[in-house]
């Protein structure tokens, strides 16, 4: 290809950011202008978005794209023949422009491209978000592309769309020197420039995106709020012959300035690089196991291999340095495949010390709250028992069971055995001095215990809904446990308080509580309705209680310890946490010298599903 017909040249430079409320992370891309018109392809999301301020100090004349999805397209050989009055168009004038009046164009948004006109040679840094856009292409007709590629070994224009049908043959448009669009006569030769706009036609409908295609499973920023652990990332082969495509971490750029003009979009501070593995066979131990391992990562396909690969991508918060309520992890991943593809998204983490997104604007959060708030279930893992010798021994099998424990915003912890996630829905009010309605009191996540009182009972369906949704219906998550029946003497249910000597992450902590299971308790193995002699009395004599103690003891192992068998796992030492249980069991049978009481041991493991800090709303 004729490297003088190029209008602008491009680059764009990956590195290391953060961003606001939108999560995303920075690059730079620098756009040389040339006087007249340049077509170029903008990657990034730029900061600001608003055309007006992401312009200022540039000899803007007009920018123009089209709305070709939704619009009828007319393919321009002469962008001078463009006017406001064409309705596929979407265009911008500078404030000082008389026909400034007539700006549609607000924003930029990255996977776009755009026609700009300047008055005289101008540079361009963009700073902005990679977000992982579709191209969406209309059917027979011209679209006005860009391509995501390598720069530093650009593929041809033949070879990038090798594998689309809907592009073959290719008819393929770039902008020239002159200020006109020109047919490129020999795409097996020509090289697809980054940054750069070209005319594609598309026959049929196509949902080509290049010769690999990276799904985020709908998002365009791999996010991972306090309590998501692992991702997938989904990658595709669409081209032709062999390929590897590698995922590399890379470091985001410094935070851009925070504009005042800008109060919507809030930049928070970048505290570090995300921990970032991949899940794949390796060695442990001397052994050939899956297990999580340090990017990059590389998947390869045949030529004929065109099903999607899922690549597993897991932050690893306990390599986190110490961090604050506010603080955001924050890096790009690099998607390569060594044959001119190359593309980037953002991918950022909440830190150790943060409450989550759910609890953030709740005014229930306590100010300094402990590192294991939060609802935790697992699964107690039952291998051993004591013997006639009062020493332990393994049994013939395993008896599992489900175990759950909140830790409030003041550290107390109660053993639950039925938790309902609920949403206490925003409470708005109007404003005197505006009319318009505010809210007055942010919504919030709620825990429900069977403790809970009648008031917050009968707001269910009112005030408190069901805090997510299943198939798109209304659905409150209910988790429950059989194992514990937790009722008073009177037989009212309890979530009975726990003793924690030390914290959840601590070798050697312990987590104890004593259970009594009341004679009158429904499920008390001394009675039951289909025996004459285990039934219900009703005025039932001191001689004929049959209470039963349960003495629980959960003893940590330290997080900061990798030999443990859940050290390996992402999420260990952070919303995963595990040890040793031991349950001495007195009333079942009669204890003396040479009978002792049931004991038995294994194994537990607790997994955070909620950051939420008290329970039952805290009525």
């Amino acid at each position: 290809m004729d490297k003088r017909l190029t209008r602008c040249s491009v680059v764009i430079l990956g590195a290391f950011v953060l961003c606001g409320n939108a999560f995303a992370q920075w690059a730079t891309q620098t756009v040389n202008l040339h006087a007249g018109w340049n077509a170029i392809f903008l990657e990034l999301e730029p900061y600001p978005q608003q055309c007006e301020f992401q312009l200022e100090g540039l000899p803007i004349l007009s920018v123009w794209t089209c709305d070709q999805v939704s619009s009828p397209m007319q393919f321009i050989q002469n962008p001078d023949e463009l006017l406001p009055e064409m309705p596929e168009w979407r265009y911008f004038f500078p404030p000082a422009s008389p026909e400034s009046f007539a700006t549609n164009l607000r924003d930029f948004q990255a996977g776009r491209c755009y026609l700009i006109r300047t008055s005289q040679a101008a540079t361009w840094n963009i700073i902005g978000k990679p977000k992982l856009t579709q191209q969406r292409w209309k059917p027979d007709s011209y679209n006005l592309v860009g391509c995501y590629v390598d720069e530093t070994a650009p593929p041809t224009l033949a070879t990038w769309f090798s594998g689309s049908p809907a592009h073959t043959p290719l008819d393929v448009w770039e902008f020239g020197a002159d200020d006109r669009w020109h047919q490129i006569t020999s795409p097996t030769t020509a090289s697809v420039q980054r940054g750069i706009a070209y005319w594609v036609y598309c026959k049929g409908a196509s949902d080509y995106q290049g010769p690999v295609t990276v799904n985020l499973s709908g998002e365009d920023i791999l996010t991972y709020q306090r309590l998501t652990t692992q991702k997938q990332v989904e990658v595709s082969h669409n081209a032709l012959g062999n390929r590897s495509v590698t995922l590399t971490l890379l470091s985001s750029q410094p935070v851009p300035p925070q504009r005042p003009d800008v109060p919507d979009v809030e930049l928070l501070p970048y505290t570090g690089d995300v921990p970032l593995a991949y899940y794949g066979l390796g060695l442990l131990t001397g052994e050939a196991r899956f297990q999580f391992h340090d990017l990059p990562v590389t998947v390869s396909f045949s030529s004929t291999e065109r099903v999607a690969k899922m690549i597993r991508l897991a932050v690893q918060r306990r390599r986190m340095i110490s961090d604050s309520e506010d603080s955001y992890y924050q890096s790009l991943v690099e998607v390569k495949d060594g044959k001119g593809f190359r593309r980037l998204f953002g991918v950022v983490s909440e830190g150790r010390s943060s409450t989550g997104s759910r609890m953030r604007r709740s005014s229930l959060a306590a100010a300094n709250p402990p590192e294991e708030m939060g609802l935790w279930v697992g699964t107690v893992v039952l291998d051993k028992v004591v013997d006639a010798q009062g020493a332990f021994a393994e049994t013939p099998s395993d008896f599992n069971f489900r175990a759950i424990v909140h830790v409030d915003q003041n550290g107390t912890v109660r053993l639950l055995n039925e938790v309902t996630e609920l949403y206490r829905k925003t409470v708005m009010r109007t404003d005197p001095d505006t009319g318009a309605e505010v809210e007055d009191t942010p919504g919030r996540y709620i825990l429900m215990t069977r403790t809970a009182p009648e008031s917050l009972k009968n707001e269910i369906g009112d005030a408190v809904i069901p805090g997510s949704s299943r198939d798109g219906r209304p659905f409150a998550n209910r988790i429950s446990s059989a194992m514990f029946s937790l009722h008073d003497a009177d037989g009212n249910p309890e979530d009975p308080a726990m003793t924690l000597s030390g914290s959840f992450y601590s070798g050697g902590s312990m987590l104890s509580a004593n259970i009594v299971l009341e004679d009158h308790d429904p499920l008390n193995p001394f009675h039951h309705q289909f025996h004459p002699q285990h039934k219900y009395v009703d005025n039932p004599s001191p001689l004929n209680t049959f209470n039963i103690t349960r003495q629980i003891k959960f003893t940590f192992d330290d997080r900061n310890d990798d030999s443990v068998p859940e050290a390996h796992e992402p999420g260990w030492g952070d919303n995963l946490v595990a040890g040793e249980y031991e349950e001495i069991i007195t009333g079942i049978r009669k204890v003396d010298e040479g009978t002792p009481a049931i004991r038995v041991g294994g194994r537990f493991s607790l997994s955070r599903v909620s950051m939420v800090g008290v329970l039952n709303d805290g009525l």
